[in-house]
């Protein structure tokens, strides 16, 4: 089992790198001239004008000998040109190969040059991959995290291959690509060194050396392929790649990517002056110098392009058709791409989402009722965040314009919108007569869905996930955490006592505003109709007090060794992950008399909860019955596919989408949701922090199934759902600064944090 020491400043470069993008997603497809356009247009049967034939995708069968089983699996093309699908079957060392069929049935065998050589090892596989001399080869690290590579002519028989370095190279020169060349010599890439090594297949020596673009990743494989004599990998700034001529060491040519940041996908060889890559974009063809590049599988339309699911390989077919395999938490997946010329090349039938940011359980959602429906292309666009575009009040009102004329998108991502607005003013549809069905069948979760219906029974919005706001630590804490009043009693109380830890600085105010508003969002804010100058003083109060004893500051601390201009980047970057971000507050209550403010989104956050429980004797407890909805879904009334867009929301609320944990919230149909509890956890993982100068490092083991079970019964109780309006609580938290800063009195800052969220309001 693999541990992973997580310390606070890696947590931060971390977080910061996940600011920076991971790939083009949903929102990237953000074309339209005005917020949630509506550019919703419908076809009825095909006229000779309409450009036909497209890749459509088919999901193919898996073997039943598979069938919930705990399997590695890869696919290939062996040298005979068969399609071959290798698993591990329950994780007992016995390998097995799958034929694949022209009519889609799976013919087994047995993989014995697997099972008699890495089956009998301790370590884990990390692929099975055909070399260019027409072998098989498996790469396998052992507990050593040496690798070692095996190599088959026959499928019988393997044998190691011996290169002295990779033996002997230790952590500090670990190899993260392997490859076997036509001449059978071997190519390995090393991420630290970022290099690629030609070794003589005869004795393992050093023939050559080349340079490898720095990538990050622990496996260059996908980026990493050989034909002949060349050898393909990426450039120097990881966004496009170069082709080496093996004999000579020279650079014979270059691709670059079209309007990309860095790679992200799967690069091939296809024949002496061509390239495959795939891609969330989709499967694009390329030329020798990069100068042509199409796009012969639309990733929009197919699975490629769905959040959650990785792209594992690529085979091509005999008959210019595509083989992917992909993985998500849930499942494997084989999808065959053949070309129908039958089939418009866009579908006729639109339907169209917006949102202010993207959501990964709606984009998901959207590939995949695309590939269940190939005569519908779903468009999901989000408004531009970037530094230097609109506000997010700017966006609201853009949208808000076009809603009460009559327009917008079909459905509406309604998370940071006035729902109730929205609904007061009969934007949104009715959606009861599709969810009282599913909640009366059982099949939504009753304690979250009635949060939506009103004194008659109507629906107009529906979260897709929750996530569960948690304090853990010591009861006294927690206790006074769940309240103004007490919050402020118990500070001004214990002045000396650390009751919220974190790690290498100091909170500040404004982290500390957002938290206790998070928390107390309706003891401050009533029912949103109007705000109330008194509650606000006694919210700037408390946090004041709150702030006090924990010596909380103005500005945010720089963290060593960072400098003040890596700081001010960091900030700027992270900026918009903590944004989001309204309970994670604070280090592990290792302490006495302390807790932590965290939010659960998955079963995976409970890791760290539940040590503190077991191993520290703290207690874990929901804060005020809250629940935080995540994927708020509506339908607009004007909406001329109104029947299209139910459909999609009973798909995007159904067993078979939320069966799937993204690490973004937890399930509202119950049946997902029980089988989150069966759920195993099979690694440890852990912290790092830094308390009063000493390092004390957390380790936790995966939580037991009684554990979950009693997280997921106390989420099955809450009811409260936290519907925070985000330009109300910008406009909160940005006004209590002056307080903060100490230019302004708690009334003066609380009279103008009213007469703006008012006037808001009152828009």
């Amino acid at each position: 089992m693999k541990k992973k020491w997580i310390s606070i400043i890696m947590a931060i470069a971390l977080i910061a790198g996940m600011t920076s993008g991971c790939g083009k997603k949903a929102e990237d497809n953000n074309n339209q001239p005005s917020a949630g356009e509506n550019n919703t247009q419908t076809q009825s049967g095909q006229d000779e004008n309409v450009p036909m034939g497209r890749y459509v995708e088919q999901q193919l069968a898996l073997p039943k000998q598979m069938e919930g089983e705990s399997t590695w699996t890869t696919f290939l093309e062996d040298a005979q040109g068969r399609k071959v699908l290798y698993a591990e079957l329950g994780g007992t060392g016995t390998y097995k190969g799958y034929v694949l069929s022209d009519d889609g049935t799976w013919a087994e065998e047995d993989a014995p040059w697997l099972t008699n050589t890495i089956g009998k090892m301790k370590g884990y596989l990390r692929r099975v991959e055909k070399g260019d001399d027409g072998s098989l080869f498996a790469v396998f690290f052992d507990d050593n995290y040496t690798a070692h590579i095996f190599k088959t002519i026959d499928g019988e028989n393997a044998e190691e291959i011996n290169i002295p370095e990779l033996a002997s190279g230790g952590m500090e020169r670990i190899s993260c690509g392997w490859k076997i060349m036509e001449s059978g010599d071997i190519l390995i890439a090393y991420m630290q060194q970022q290099e690629l090594v030609l070794y003589s297949g005869a004795d393992g020596s050093e023939l050559k050396k080349f340079k490898l673009g720095k990538s990050g990743l622990d496996d260059v494989n996908d980026l990493l392929d050989v034909e002949g004599n060349r050898i393909l990998t990426l450039n120097e700034d990881a966004k496009g790649f170069v082709v080496y001529d093996a004999d000579t060491g020279q650079q014979v040519d270059s691709i670059l990517l079209e309007e990309q940041d860095y790679v992200d996908g799967i690069m091939r060889f296809s024949g002496t002056q061509e390239y495959l890559y795939l891609d969330p974009v989709g499967l694009r063809h390329m030329q020798a110098g990069g100068t042509i590049q199409e796009t012969v599988i639309d990733g929009s339309l197919c699975s490629v392009g769905i959040p959650g699911i990785a792209i594992t390989n690529i085979v091509v077919g005999d008959n210019d058709d595509y083989y992917v395999l992909y993985k998500d938490d849930q499942s494997v997946q084989l999808a065959h791409y053949v070309y129908d010329a039958n089939v418009a090349t866009v579908p006729s039938v639109k339907l169209s989402i917006y949102g202010l940011e993207a959501n990964d359980v709606i984009a998901r959602a959207v590939g995949k009722y695309q590939i269940n429906n190939p005569d519908v292309q779903v468009s999901y666009t989000t408004a531009e965040t970037d530094e230097g575009a609109s506000t997010t009040s700017d966006y609201i009102r853009a949208l808000n314009t076009e809603l009460l004329s009559g327009k917008g998108a079909d459905i509406l991502v309604l998370d940071g919108l006035p729902v109730d607005s929205y609904i007061e003013k009969g934007v949104l549809a009715d959606l009861s007569d599709i969810l009282k069905p599913m909640l009366e069948s059982g099949e939504l979760l009753e304690n979250i869905i009635n949060c939506y219906a009103d004194q008659d029974g109507r629906m107009y919005g529906i979260p897709a996930r929750f996530s569960v706001p948690i304090l853990v630590g010591d009861e006294d804490v927690m206790k006074a955490m769940s309240g103004l009043d007490t919050l402020k009693q118990y500070a001004e109380g214990h002045p000396d006592t650390p009751f919220m830890l974190t790690g290498g600085k100091t909170f500040t105010y404004e982290e500390l505003a957002k938290l206790l508003l998070s928390i107390n969002y309706q003891e401050i804010v009533g029912d949103g109709s109007k705000l109330d100058q008194e509650s606000v003083v006694k919210f700037l109060d408390t946090v004041q007090s709150a702030g006090n004893a924990l010596g909380a500051t103005v500005e945010p601390e720089p963290i060593p060794p960072l400098t003040e201009e890596e700081m001010k980047e960091w900030i700027a970057s992270a900026s918009p992950y903590w944004a989001k971000m309204n309970f994670h507050m604070g280090d592990y209550p290792v302490l006495d008399h302390s807790a932590a403010a965290d939010e659960m989104k998955g079963i995976d956050d409970l890791y760290i909860p539940t040590t503190m429980v077991s191993d520290y004797g703290k207690s874990i407890s929901t804060v005020n019955g809250l629940f935080i909805p995540s994927g708020m879904i509506g339908v607009n009334s004007a909406s001329g596919q109104s029947d299209l867009a139910k459909d999609f929301v009973k798909f995007l609320l159904s067993e078979e989408e939320q069966n799937t944990d993204l690490g973004n919230g937890f399930p509202v149909n119950a049946k997902s949701l029980d089988s989150w509890c069966t759920k195993v956890l099979e690694y440890s993982t852990g912290a790092s922090m830094q308390i009063n100068g000493e390092t004390i490092y957390v380790s936790a083991d995966a939580p037991t199934k009684e554990e979950i079970t009693s997280f997921i019964d106390m989420a099955r109780e809450l009811r409260v759902p936290l519907n925070m309006d985000r330009v109300f609580k910008e406009m909160i938290l940005d006004e209590s600064k002056a307080f903060f800063a100490g230019s302004a009195s708690a009334e003066k800052a609380a009279d103008a944090i009213c007469k703006k969220a008012n006037t808001y309001q009152a828009e």
